[in-house]
């Protein structure tokens, strides 16, 4: 009698460990998937963040090429105002010289 409760009390034992490590196994199971799902969900967003960062980027770039044309197409027209005038007062100053050596032949 003495024996089969022994028997029996190493039975529970036992039983009772193999439940603890079944149990601690299905948690570390549970939690490697949970680790796996947030890792997935984090790489994921991640890449949401990146096609975000790309196309602002690309957006700013744009908008500096844009600007740049801006500035060049108004500096090359300044250049083309001055380059008018300065033919302007050429022209004028050369009138002006044959205005005076017709005048004078006269």
């Amino acid at each position: 009698d003495e024996r089969a409760k022994l028997d029996s009390e190493r039975i529970n034992w036992y039983d009772s460990l193999k439940n603890f490590y079944r149990d601690r196994e299905e948690l570390l199971q549970e939690q490697i998937h949970q680790d796996q799902r947030n890792k997935k969900i984090s790489d994921h967003a991640r890449r949401i963040a990146l096609r975000q960062l790309e196309a602002k980027l690309r957006q700013e770039y744009r908008l500096r090429l844009e600007h740049m044309a801006t500035a060049w197409d108004q500096h090359e027209q300044q250049v083309q105002t001055e380059n008018h005038h300065d033919l302007s007062v050429l022209f004028k100053s050369m009138n002006d010289s044959l205005v005076r050596t017709v005048r004078s032949a006269r």
